[in-house]
């Protein structure tokens, strides 16, 4: 552990979160354009996951944490290996390429997480500010995709986000789920930059990004970004208010204006919500589950009229929330039921035991797009457990330091930034392209990363 880190390498692997948004347009342009067998996305997101594991073998000789990292990846290798293997032999149709790309995005995350750790670790004993790292690499990102919604939304050029009767665009990017997933990741964090910024009525103009962020999160149409925008703006009341009554983190008429400023957004967006694609959305969902037009407008109720409830089956409002993910999960159910005792134990690969598309069941492989839920079936009991247990690790320790010196900790940077996390977390639950989609994961991996290092202090590393 005597020598000195690759300082340049370290700076390319923080920056290549900047440059994601160009990634996931390029990859648009490839897919839309070409007909390659592996997308420029994918590629490059295997190249730095490469670069990642290298980084780990190089830290063995200056970082303490290095060694039982790379245990842990040895650990993980084996685990797919063995996934891998066995489901060749079990399962019949076995698609393998597939299987592979599957399992090179389950591992992306763990990877990715731990050796940002050892590179925030080494910042942060050069006294690097690592706060300042996350806000502008996110408030970057963030203002660079709210852009992109905004000029394509313009000029015409923004690709619809579904395909049937909803509402809702994309803008340059493929996957709708995706870009929603990263923007309400970074909408808490491009807010935590505007209350930063904004000293005076003069400094309104820090709102910006966040504002152009929203934009797109509600051209978007989906339920998460909608809750996304909402969660936020209530947490910025919150801080502002913690701010203003209990720690004085900042003069309080700087609390107020933001305050102030957040108070108009949300009631803009409570007010414009009717006419927003996700409200449409909603409403031509329930038609589609079978929820008549008459039952919606007596819910709504006339004019000056007291609207009353809609009357929903259970199935109703699970596929309303889940929007059929709950079908797939049920599938996964009936698949557990089959599975071998190996399979409970250590997975069944991609899309569970699947079979090949008939007249009969045209259906292709799906996984349940719950990341939690796709983890547990995919690895099994045993391996669900190792690859969720640095999440679970580096959460328990990092709410046990912040709990420890609670008063000094409880300021705007990590209470935005765990607003942040939270929404990741709970989009992994619920609605999933969080930990298994590598363009959004390495979001969350930034974050808990540098959450992780952060807490510690320099002194504790």
């Amino acid at each position: 552990m005597t020598k000195r880190p690759n300082y340049s390498f370290m700076y390319i692997l923080v920056a290549f979160i900047v440059f994601q948004p160009l990634i996931d347009m390029l990859t648009t342009v490839t897919v839309k354009t070409m007909n390659l067998p592996i997308s420029f996305g994918i590629l490059m997101r295997l190249a730095y996951m490469f670069a990642m594991a290298l980084w780990v073998l190089y830290a063995l000789r200056f970082s303490q944490y290095a060694k039982w990292i790379l245990y842990y990846l040895i650990g993980l290798a084996i685990l797919v290996l063995g996934n891998f293997l066995m489901n060749m032999q079990l399962k019949d149709p076995y698609y393998m390429m597939q299987e592979v790309t599957f399992y090179s995005k389950a591992i992306y995350f763990p990877i990715v997480l731990l050796g940002l750790i050892i590179v925030f670790e080494q910042l942060a004993k050069e006294r690097i500010k690592l706060q300042a790292v996350l806000i502008q690499a996110f408030t970057i990102v963030g203002a660079t995709i709210g852009t992109v919604f905004l000029v394509s939304f313009l000029t015409g050029t923004a690709m619809s986000n579904y395909g049937w009767y909803k509402t809702g665009w994309k803008a340059w990017f493929l996957s709708g789920n995706e870009i929603g997933s990263t923007m309400a990741i970074l909408l808490p964090v491009t807010a935590l930059y505007a209350m930063n910024k904004m000293k005076s009525w003069q400094q309104l103009y820090a709102w910006i990004p966040f504002i152009l962020l929203a934009f797109g999160m509600i051209l978007l149409g989906t339920k998460v970004g909608y809750g996304g925008i909402l969660i936020t703006l209530i947490a910025v009341i919150g801080v502002s208010l913690i701010q203003m009554f209990w720690t004085r983190e900042q003069p309080r008429p700087y609390s107020i204006r933001t305050l102030i400023t957040a108070g108009i957004l949300l009631v803009g967006l409570l007010v414009t919500t009717p006419f927003t694609p996700v409200y449409s959305n909603i409403f031509g969902q329930m038609q589609f589950l079978g929820v008549t037009q008459q039952q919606i407008d007596e819910a709504l109720g006339e004019e000056g009229e007291e609207g009353e409830g809609i009357e929903m089956t259970a199935e109703q409002f699970e596929n309303l929330v889940f929007s059929s993910r709950e079908v797939y999960r049920a599938d996964y159910g009936h698949y557990w039921q089959r599975a071998t005792l190996g399979q409970k134990l250590f997975g069944m690969g991609y899309a569970g035991l699947y079979e090949h598309p008939t007249e009969d069941n045209p259906n292709r492989p799906n996984i349940v797009e719950m990341d939690f839920h796709d983890y547990f079936y995919s690895f099994g009991i045993i391996g669900f457990l190792y690859i969720v247990a640095p999440i679970m690790y580096l959460t328990v320790t990092f709410l046990a330091r912040f709990f420890r010196r609670f008063k000094n900790n409880c300021n705007a940077f990590y209470l935005m930034s765990g607003v942040s996390y939270v929404i990741g977390l709970g989009i992994a639950l619920t609605a999933g392209h969080v930990l298994m989609a590598p363009a959004v994961s390495i979001y969350l991996a930034f974050l808990l990363a540098l959450l992780t290092v952060e807490i510690r202090k320099v002194k504790d590393l």
